[in-house]
Parts: structure tokens; sequence; C-alpha cells
């Protein structure tokens, strides 16, 4: 916006400010949407099509897939449809950044990266997380083809300073509508933990990392 003068136009043809005589009377402001923040803002506005979307967080934009499927507006953070991608040893920057090496899509492997998971996290009071796990790769499974999935409430994670912790998350087990949990493993057991990769290991026990190749 130009300094010089406190009236302005805005063209939308062009895009362009343009400074005007403030004595004009057709001078006038306009009105710019709400940035998407997640990709639930973008479900509530109508968008309900999984794809590609941009979000903007404390300034910065972002490129995200939405998956607006069952119920809709989930930021998809990890996608791994198979093997071929190894997860397991990769290091702290790239966890912290992300990785990808395919467009994002329904199809492809990618991570988002534990700033950006923390900045989603942190925005909103509630943040649902919902987990999706397809097929069983255990070498004689009776259960090849089946499809498990969970949704947590009240989910956080950390900022860099905690080691990308996780602060919490909640299932209620009263209306617990998914079936990838049971009362004796559930993922809110690793409440209070940090996150953790080959090269840099804040877990107590470090072989879950090495030798058990776990974050």
């Amino acid at each position: 916006q130009p300094d010089s003068d406190p009236c302005v136009s805005v063209y939308t043809a062009t895009g362009e400010w343009n400074t005007v005589d403030c004595g004009k009377t057709e001078c006038f402001a306009c009105e710019t949407p709400q940035a998407m923040s997640d990709c639930a803002d973008w479900y509530k506005a109508g968008y309900k099509d999984s794809g590609l979307y941009r979000i903007l967080i404390n300034g910065l934009s972002y490129n995200v897939y939405c998956n607006m499927d069952n119920g809709g507006g989930w930021t998809v953070f990890q996608s791994r449809v198979n093997g071929n991608e190894s997860y397991w040893d990769r290091k702290w920057m790239e966890y912290k950044n992300g990785f990808i090496t395919d467009r994002m899509s329904r199809s492809s492997n990618f991570w988002l990266g534990l700033e950006l998971l923390h900045q989603l996290t942190a925005k909103d009071d509630d943040v649902t997380l919902r987990i999706e796990m397809r097929g069983d790769r255990t070498p004689g499974t009776s259960k090849p083809n089946e499809y498990w999935f969970n949704e947590y409430t009240k989910f956080q994670v950390g900022d860099d300073s905690s080691n990308y912790r996780l602060i919490n998350m909640y299932l209620d087990w009263e209306d617990n509508t998914g079936n990838a949990s049971t009362g004796w493993y559930d993922f809110t057991y690793s409440i209070g933990a940090s996150f953790s990769t080959v090269d840099k290991i804040n877990d107590p026990q470090p072989d879950c990392v090495t030798k058990y190749k776990m974050g």
C-alpha cells in the first residue's frame, strides 16, 4: 500500500494499488476473503474435493494435501502407501521440515514436517487427529486387506525447543467409533514423549530408533 497518500483504490483487473486524490469520492476499500489456516477451513467454505490446497499460518503460506472424506477437512501430515520410502532412518532436519519424493497426493508417500504440525495443533483449542491404516503386511496374516482407524481429540505437538513433544491427545473409550486401539495399546501411551530420529535420540530407550526402527 502506498505511503504517500492515505487514499487508495484497488483494481481487480491488475491487482495493483494506485494513489488517487483524497477529494475524489470514488475511493473504496475491498474486503479480502479470510485466509484458510487448514483443510477444515476449506471444507467449511464449501470445498469438498480432496487435493492440494494452500493455507496460511503465522503469515507463511504452505501447500498441503486435504482429505475431504470421512467428515472432511483433514490436513494430511503423513501418507505412506507402500514401503518404497524408508522413514525410520530419516534425519532430524528432514522430519522437522518435511520430505516428499513426488507431488503430494492420495497415492504418494510424504511427511509434512514437525514444525508445521506443531503450528497446526497449536493454533486451535481442540484438534482432532485421525489415523487410518490399510492392510497388514505381516507374513501369514489373516487380515491382509483390513482397514483400521481411530480419532483422537485434543491433539497437540510441542515446538522445536521441546523436541516436538507429544503434549496431549485423548481417546473417548465410551464413544469410540474406531477399531484401531485397545485398552492395552493405543497412542495415548506416548503422551509426554519427545520426537526422535537416528541422529537425535530423545527416547530413554534408544533401541526404539536404532534396533526396532521406530521414531
